[in-house]
């Protein structure tokens, strides 16, 4: 994707792409070495500081976070009300910004329509109600026919109705951070990739967030921490302490925000 120079057999990166690339050998050098350990268990569990260890690691909230649909998001939002809850602090910086480029270009770019595609439908819109919403944002560029033809096919793969027909869940913020967006595209996660004066601008006129709360997030961003850097986005817009894994999922962000409403914690703004 012309995101790399390649000359003589080499390909030559900036550096801001080898951050994702490391980490996502060490994920694969980090699984085979797990695997290695259960197969040898028994011999493991001999030493008790080993086998603290990996009992330490096996917890559920160090592994990669599956979302899991809660009652009070699923109706909450609909069709008719999903770009006034876009505009809002409930919406993670994630899917704000697709949102905002979806209703501006009215298009998104694969990657951008996959991520946002899932995370919608993981707030509870039906296969119906986001073939409808996709088709609507896509009406600047292109006509009914025309989508159906061009787009339809991939919005009900990811309801299951197509081809494997699996049914796929909404990414995590880990996947989501591991993209590595191009000219033109939306998607991953702009509390890693947005260069500090855009994110500032950004989180300021889409949360109102005062500069002594922004300071920060700024600071968990230029650490390359983007989870915790949204915790601390998610606590400047909310009263109260609701968050359940905030930081592993978007779909769990915009699940605590509404928990934090319901129960007035949260400063429901719209920008």
């Amino acid at each position: 994707m012309r995101r790399c120079f390649v000359h003589k057999g080499n390909i030559y990166l900036h550096s801001s792409q080898l951050f994702s690339i490391i980490s996502e050998e060490f994920k694969k050098d980090l699984k085979d070495a797990l695997l290695f350990s259960y197969r040898h268990l028994p011999m493991i569990a001999k030493d008790q500081r080993l086998a603290e260890l990996l009992k330490y690691v096996s917890r559920k909230e160090l592994l990669d976070f599956e979302y899991e649909e809660k009652s009070n998001v699923k109706g909450a939002i609909n069709l008719a009300n999903i770009d006034m809850f876009a505009r809002s602090v409930h919406y993670p910086p994630c899917m704000k910004i697709l949102h905002d480029k979806l209703s501006e270009n009215s298009h998104l770019r694969h990657f951008g329509r996959l991520q946002y595609g899932l995370f919608i439908k993981g707030i509870g819109l039906s296969l119906e109600e986001s073939s409808v919403f996709w088709k609507k944002k896509f009406s600047g560029k292109v006509n009914g026919e025309q989508f159906d033809k061009q787009y339809g096919y991939n919005i009900r793969h990811s309801y299951g109705k197509e081809g494997k027909r699996t049914d796929y869940t909404p990414w995590s913020c880990s996947k989501i951070i591991s993209q590595l967006p191009g000219s033109g595209e939306y998607h991953g996660c702009p509390l890693k990739y947005f260069k500090d004066e855009t994110l500032s601008d950004f989180l300021t006129k889409k949360y109102d967030i005062s500069v002594r709360d922004l300071l920060p997030i700024m600071e968990k961003k230029r650490e390359g921490a983007p989870q915790i850097a949204c915790i601390k986005l998610w606590d400047a817009t909310h009263k109260i302490d609701t968050k359940d894994n905030v930081g592993n999922h978007p779909n769990a962000y915009i699940n605590s925000s509404l928990e934090a409403e319901n129960m007035g914690g949260s400063k429901s703004i719209v920008k």
